[in-house]
């Protein structure tokens, strides 16, 4: 049996258990590794992997099931969806897949995952130990924010003819509600009775939502599963969409199985600004005035007594 690891390889502190170093000392390579040398910790990415994991669009993942069973997993999407937050963390989008959640349900058990991500073309490739914790969109205080705050969005679909049609949809800020880490939901208002974007959903259930906040200029980017919901099977989720006050008709609720989202870029936005926000920043400058014109009124007045004094 080896002697261990004279040096320290992070990767291999974690791989080299004991019957891996008797497999090794059985094959050959035991001293090579027992004799390593070398600082090679490897537990923080550099710009290196940073560079190397933006840039793929698939990886595999390993998890162990209560039963002891390994079970490996291939993820996809497009580049970036796996990416490097810091120099100790990694973060990837979970899309629905056939709904089996053998992943999730073993990391529900032991959270220790091994991630393989492989560049074909030029015959490279990087392994990962990690502790993978799953983060629900409620967990996202940003993106919770963001939704609750909108006080219209743009929605797209597509026509049984294969035309893409985008619609806004507007009412008081938080009429689109997330209703948990993976369902967005909001009332259609009637509007001019076309049904263009409910027409189409009803044939193909795929959306896309696009979130637009001017002032700071930032956009949100949301795939979904759209499904009509008549209000009247719901009384529970009716409650929680109702908006009092507000006197549009509500003809339907939409709920929205999220699929995928994504934060865009800046560029090319003009900020504006609504009549609330507007009054909201002029506040503090109107009470300001306010209380400078009560000061010059005072001060009108004292001026004025001392010149009627004889």
């Amino acid at each position: 049996m080896s002697e261990g690891f004279a040096g320290s390889y992070g990767f291999l502190n974690i791989a080299g258990t004991p019957s891996v170093q008797e497999a090794q000392h059985t094959n050959g390579s035991g001293q090579y590794w027992a004799a390593f040398k070398g600082d090679r910790t490897f537990d923080r990415f550099t710009d290196a992997e940073r560079q190397f994991i933006a840039a793929r669009d698939s990886f595999y993942m390993a998890t162990v099931s209560e039963t002891g069973w390994p079970y490996v997993q291939h993820r996809g999407g497009p580049p970036g969806f796996i990416r490097v937050l810091d120099d100790k963390t990694l973060a990837i989008a979970d899309f629905r897949g056939n709904r089996q959640y053998i992943t999730l349900g073993n990391l529900a058990d032991a959270n220790r995952v091994s991630l393989f991500l492989m560049d074909y073309p030029h015959r490279r490739r990087l392994k990962i130990f990690a502790h993978a914790e799953v983060k629900s969109l409620a967990d996202n205080p940003e993106l919770a924010a963001a939704i609750a705050t909108r006080d219209s969005f743009y929605i797209a679909s597509v026509s049984e003819t294969g035309w893409p049609y985008v619609q806004h949809r507007g009412g008081p800020a938080g009429f689109l509600c997330m209703l948990d880490d993976k369902m967005l939901a909001f009332a259609d208002f009637r509007g001019n009775r076309q049904y263009l974007s409910l027409g189409n959903v009803t044939a193909n259930d795929r959306v896309a939502l696009f979130l637009m906040d001017y002032p700071n200029r930032r956009r949100l980017k949301i795939y979904a599963r759209i499904e009509a919901k008549d209000m009247r099977t719901d009384p529970a989720l009716a409650e929680k969409l109702a908006l009092p006050g507000y006197g549009a008709k509500v003809e339907r609720f939409f709920l929205l199985h999220l699929e995928a989202f994504d934060w865009n870029c800046p560029q090319h936005i003009t900020p504006r600004f609504t009549e609330s926000e507007i009054d909201a920043a002029l506040r503090p400058i109107r009470a300001h005035i306010t209380q400078l014109e009560a000061e010059n009124k005072m001060l009108r007045e004292k001026l004025g007594r001392a010149e009627a004094k004889p």
